[in-house]
């Protein structure tokens, strides 16, 4: 197993390093394997293509930066949670940055935009099931999407400000825009 991981970091390692020189679309599997002196058969034997490693490199990374355990019985309130884990979502991007900004460009079937969602679909909908009664699959996907596009627009800023700093206005913004709303 040890290997394996091994393995999978240098790829892992080769595919970023490459990112940083050239476009998603334009690095081909001889090209990471190239970069890191192994061979295909080792790269097809850990991963079925390139956007199966880019969506490791998240996952891996995702997992050990950012405390999804939503549902831990501690006594944090519910939208405290949210927030936390808006926090640390945002911090583990910033500290990627460079990585993620070109990997959420990807577009098309596969891209990581699509992997990402899926992965924090299940924690938005924990989040809209204990704010409201029962889930609105829509709004659960809507919530998601607004989440995506506004870490998608931070990290495209020119000049990025700190996570802290664009999560506060975030969620400041978002209950401006909620007073508005329901004002009578």
């Amino acid at each position: 197993m040890a290997d394996s991981n091994i393995t999978k970091n240098a790829l892992a390692d080769s595919l970023k390093n490459l990112m940083q020189v050239k476009s998603f679309d334009k690095i081909s599997i001889s090209d990471i394997c190239e970069s890191c002196g192994m061979n295909r058969k080792s790269f097809y034997y850990h991963f079925c293509d390139k956007y199966d490693l880019l969506n490791w490199i998240f996952d891996i990374g995702f997992m050990e930066n950012v405390n999804i355990n939503y549902d831990d019985n501690t006594d944090e309130d519910i939208v405290d949670k949210l927030w936390r884990i808006m926090s640390e979502m945002a911090e583990y991007f910033y500290t990627e940055k460079e990585f993620y900004r070109k990997a959420l460009m990807i577009e098309g079937q596969n891209s990581f935009k699509e992997h990402f969602h899926d992965a924090i679909y299940p924690v938005t909908k924990y989040f809209m099931e204990a704010i409201e009664d029962g889930n609105d699959d829509l709004f659960t996907a809507l919530l998601c999407d607004l989440s995506i596009s506004a870490l998608v627009r931070w990290l495209q800023m020119d000049e990025l400000i700190p996570p802290d700093e664009f999560v506060s206005s975030f969620r400041n913004h978002l209950i401006k825009i909620s007073r508005v709303i329901i004002r009578p």
